[in-house]
């Protein structure tokens, strides 16, 4: 599915992320200004936002993390369920699939 224009800055930086090509604080400060400006009240992107926030802080190491979290951020703007290898289209508002909705 493609992504809106408007996401493809954030969907860059998160590529690059992803890749390993650059996970400097620099990098991740980017991804968390970029997300501010678009997404700073969705709940579906909450703990991308922690990961970003506790990226490099002292006795966290959410690298590991934040390249799922980004991953799976990644295949929401895109409007792919984030339920494992699933590539249904998610229902507007959530993450998912109607199939693999939560709860």
């Amino acid at each position: 599915m493609s992504l809106d224009r408007r996401y493809q800055r954030l969907a860059d930086l998160m590529e690059v992320f992803i890749s390993g090509r650059d996970r400097s604080q620099h990098q991740v400060r980017d991804m968390e200004g970029e997300f501010a400006n678009q997404f700073d009240e969705d709940g579906r992107f909450e703990d991308l936002q922690y990961a970003l926030a506790m990226f490099g802080a002292g006795g966290y190491d959410m690298e590991d993390q934040l390249v799922k979290e980004c991953g799976w951020a990644l295949k929401t703007l895109r409007g792919v369920c984030v339920y494992d290898d699933c590539q249904a289209a998610i229902v507007e508002g959530t993450r998912f699939c109607s199939l693999h909705q939560p709860g």
